[in-house]
């Protein structure tokens, strides 16, 4: 597959690009899955999205990276769709050599009330330094995190 890349924002220390090409996010010192979790015909999550991102990246992270779940999803999809995956695909262990945290995306579909700044972000870490990295890129009006 062809990397086509889009400069987003850059610094000279760490340029900020987006591509399609999977093989790039070896570079990255944390990935944010944020994909489409539509219902099934029995009103169920579709987990395809979540775990061809995880089969997807799963062979190029690299020990001391974070991954992060942002997708909304049912509790335990971290720990039993993602980090399987990763860690079969990576011969990494969460927890040890890679970081993993899920928080949810913050969204209340037409309602004029909630906005990303009203809505508290929840932040959970598979292990406690998961959670410390990424709980301060979190806003600090609202924080609430667990383990």
């Amino acid at each position: 597959m062809e990397a086509r890349a889009l400069k987003v924002q850059s610094s000279p220390q760490k340029p900020f690009t987006a591509t399609i090409d999977f093989r790039k996010s070896a570079q990255a010192d944390a990935l944010i899955l944020c994909v489409p979790t539509p219902l099934n015909a029995n009103r169920e999550p579709d987990m395809t999205y979540i775990e061809n991102t995880a089969r997807a990246i799963g062979p190029y992270v690299h020990p001391g990276q974070l991954i992060v779940l942002e997708s909304s999803t049912y509790p335990g999809t971290t720990d039993d769709v993602v980090k399987p995956i990763i860690e079969k695909l990576s011969g990494l262990r969460a927890g040890i050599d890679f970081f993993l945290a899920f928080s949810p995306e913050r969204e209340d579909p037409g309602n004029p009330h909630f906005n990303t700044a009203t809505i508290p972000k929840v932040v959970g870490g598979y292990t406690r330094r998961a959670r410390s990295w990424l709980a301060p890129s979190t806003p600090a009006r609202s924080p609430r995190s667990s383990r």
